[in-house]
């Protein structure tokens, strides 16, 4: 069991993280608070140790318990109307907000924790995907659609590694892809 809510961080309604956003404008994306997610798994294994729960945290019970999480976030999402261009979910109460910002604080604790237990060094694996994905999805091919990279069209896709026959191509990933070594 890994009870790491908000209430556990000390968030209420009024300290819990939000998006600013304006109407007409694209989406704008939330900026986190300090703490880094070294600190937070350090915080999430401390609390699990003062409770002597790591016996409970197999990686299947983490797994099923976030999947749990996931379930409640839904639940609140299940048939809300978003019209996509409007960040902040402004039609939602305080307190609404708050139990969203809740659930995926339970989320991302289990996440942070079944890494923990797995001994994955989640900061890199997510680099390692981030740089993997921008090798099926070049940003030129991709840009405004949501197609599978399968279903790209297959000179813009590089996800085998192997340089393509457009140098300029490769120069312009190479570029994409340099902020995530």
């Amino acid at each position: 069991m890994l009870v790491l809510t908000s209430h556990a961080l000390g968030w209420s309604s009024t300290t819990a993280p939000r998006i600013a956003h304006r109407r007409g404008s694209p989406p704008r994306l939330a900026e986190f608070g300090e703490g880094s997610l070294e600190e937070l798994r350090a915080e999430i294994r401390a609390f699990s140790d003062a409770r002597d729960w790591a016996q409970f945290h197999s990686p299947r019970s983490l797994a099923l318990a976030m999947v749990g999480e996931v379930g409640e976030v839904c639940e609140l999402l299940q048939w809300r109307r978003w019209d996509g261009e409007t960040a902040g979910l402004p039609q939602w109460t305080d307190e609404e907000r708050a139990r969203l910002g809740e659930e995926l604080s339970d989320v991302l604790s289990y996440v942070i924790r079944l890494a923990d237990v797995a001994e994955i060094d989640l900061p890199a694996a997510a680099r390692a995907k981030f740089k993997a994905n921008a090798l099926k999805y070049p940003a030129d091919a991709a840009r405004g659609t949501s197609a599978k990279y399968t279903e790209l069209p297959s000179d813009a896709v590089a996800c085998t590694g192997e340089p393509s026959t457009d140098p300029s191509r490769d120069a312009q990933a190479a570029a994409e892809n340099a902020h995530y070594d």
